[in-house]
């Protein structure tokens, strides 16, 4: 998966990360990505396709207990059925033995025999079989289904490369709720401009961007992001997706995490990915986040200096070459 930008896009969407509003930090991310991929990837993707030889063979079978359990149901119910209306026959044929003659001429009338319900026991078709590989993004036995599936996990891998998804089933994934691709990004942009309008900023924001809902001007960025977007991708011809966070060990169940949406808009002809993302985290938690990173690269580095620093004060795992040390000129 190659990461597609633009400057433009790079600027607009830059505005949207990590944003302090009130005691929450919103961060948004849009990457689009080509789907061409590594030879690592390919990898990645032949494995995944084991995997879904495995989950068709697995589908199959599991509809094939069903059928089997339909058809001994039914065969139990005829069964059933059957002894009840030979009783039912026979009682109707005591009662009646002692006028059957008087009613031979009526009952053999074509009126008679139209109007006589069909045998209670008659054999029922079975339903027509649909498709038992379908799965929640398609049939998995189709290989564009196949491909879809294994496209969106590297997306995911691609985004967050602290985690891997390379055990998501199709199932991890839904058809956006919205119809088309306008409307999803109608939806998100709804989204974004109630999470800017609900909560006034604080004055106590130290790092990244902030800003004042009175100055900032979300419908512009909005504008100007899907503008440039759509440069890259034809948003018009895209479907939408969108993953389902697991209850724990990804980013979007991660601690501090309020809320969060996703979707990705995908373009089978042009062979692209948009993948949008949102999430809005506490204040307190995404600071402390920030501050025990920091504090572990601190601890990581003083490690470092005092195991590759000699005693001439060279940087060991640096090139001999550089003898005497770094020297820096700041003037």
């Amino acid at each position: 998966m190659k990461l597609i930008t633009s400057p433009a896009l790079s600027e607009y969407a830059s505005k949207l990360q990590d944003v302090t509003i009130g005691d929450r930090i919103l961060s948004c991310t849009l990457d689009i990505f080509s789907c061409k991929r590594t030879n690592d990837e390919k990898k990645v993707a032949g494995k995944l396709n084991a995997r879904q030889d495995e989950e068709c063979k697995h589908l199959t079978e599991l509809n094939d207990d069903k059928i089997h359990e339909q058809i001994k149901q039914r065969k139990r119910s005829s069964s059933v059925s059957s002894e009840s209306d030979y009783i039912t026959s026979t009682q109707r044929k005591r009662s009646k033995s002692n006028d059957y003659e008087n009613d031979a001429t009526t009952s053999t009338s074509p009126n008679a025999l139209a109007s006589k319900p069909p045998p209670t026991n008659a054999s029922k078709p079975l339903p027509v079989k649909r498709s038992v590989t379908m799965t929640s993004l398609g049939d998995l036995s189709d290989p564009s289904v196949r491909r879809l599936h294994t496209d969106l996990i590297l997306t995911l891998n691609a985004t967050f490369s602290d985690y891997n998804f390379d055990s998501l089933r199709p199932q991890s994934f839904k058809q956006g709720e919205q119809k088309t691709c306008a409307e999803t990004i109608v939806y998100i942009n709804n989204q974004l401009r109630a999470s800017f309008a609900s909560t006034s900023p604080t004055n106590d924001v130290t790092i990244n961007n902030y800003y004042d809902n009175s100055n900032v001007n979300i419908d512009s960025i909005l504008s100007s992001l899907w503008l440039s977007a759509g440069e890259i991708i034809p948003l018009q011809d895209c479907e939408v997706y969108s993953y389902i966070p697991e209850v724990e060990g990804d980013p979007f169940s991660s601690d501090g995490v309020l809320w969060s949406f996703n979707y990705f808009m995908w373009n089978k002809v042009e062979k692209k990915i948009l993948f949008f993302t949102c999430m809005a985290k506490s204040g307190d938690s995404y600071f402390n986040e920030i501050k025990n990173t920091l504090e572990h690269d601190d601890h990581r580095i003083l490690r470092g200096e005092e195991e590759t620093y000699s005693e001439a004060d060279e940087y060991e795992g640096r090139d001999n070459s550089l003898e005497g040390g770094f020297s820096m000129d700041f003037d």
